[in-house]
């Protein structure tokens, strides 16, 4: 058992000691542990957006990455060690890669980004098999994910016309999510039949 997850268990069992419904202890754990291996996720990148001097860019990479990922889903890892390493190392190489990408020019970055929007629009969300949700759920979260990720494709596209030097990390952000969204799809972990 992981050191994130044994935290998790002992403060899910703290919870039911102090009153919380013991039926729902587990439930308590999987959400406490998400919510750590997340915060560690973040801490990690900033802590690279420092490194690389760059602390801005990676604010914008995960303002522009975090939300997608929760809506979208997509590839995942086997471990939040292995997602903590993947998470990380996409994020640090995005930032650090944003002054080489941002010399592309503006109607490529428009393309690509549309491109990206047409790949959330059909695939989103991507349901992990151990994470399966309802129909009602599905088709909800489908609706949000085609309009967060319209609005947030608009706003890539004026950034990227206004040459606004976070145009770029935004633009990685949506990207990256979108090659996991393509990637997730075709992972033998992702639940079609429920969904169609």
């Amino acid at each position: 058992m992981s050191m994130i997850k044994k935290m998790a268990v002992n403060a899910a069992r703290g919870l039911v000691k102090n009153g919380a419904d013991p039926e729902m202890e587990g439930g308590y754990a999987y959400g406490i542990e998400c919510t750590l291996s997340t915060m560690l996720i973040l801490a990690l990148l900033m802590a690279a957006g420092f490194i690389l001097r760059k602390p801005v860019h990676m604010l914008v990479f995960i303002a522009a990455w975090l939300p997608l990922r929760m809506l979208v889903g997509g590839a995942h890892a086997n471990t939040h060690w292995e997602c903590t390493i993947i998470s990380v190392g996409l994020g640090t190489v995005s930032v650090w890669l944003s002054d080489y990408i941002s010399r592309i020019p503006v109607a490529v970055m428009i393309a690509l980004s549309i491109c990206c929007y047409v790949v959330f629009f059909f695939t989103a969300p991507v349901v992990h098999k151990n994470h399966p949700i309802s129909q009602k759920r599905y088709r909800k979260t489908r609706i949000i994910a085609r309009i967060y990720t319209a609005v947030e494709c608009a706003v890539i596209i004026v950034l990227a016309l206004i040459r606004s030097p976070m145009a770029t990390p935004a633009f990685m952000g949506f990207f990256t999510t979108a090659v996991l969204a393509s990637i997730g799809l075709f992972s033998k972990n992702t639940e079609r039949s429920s969904y169609k």
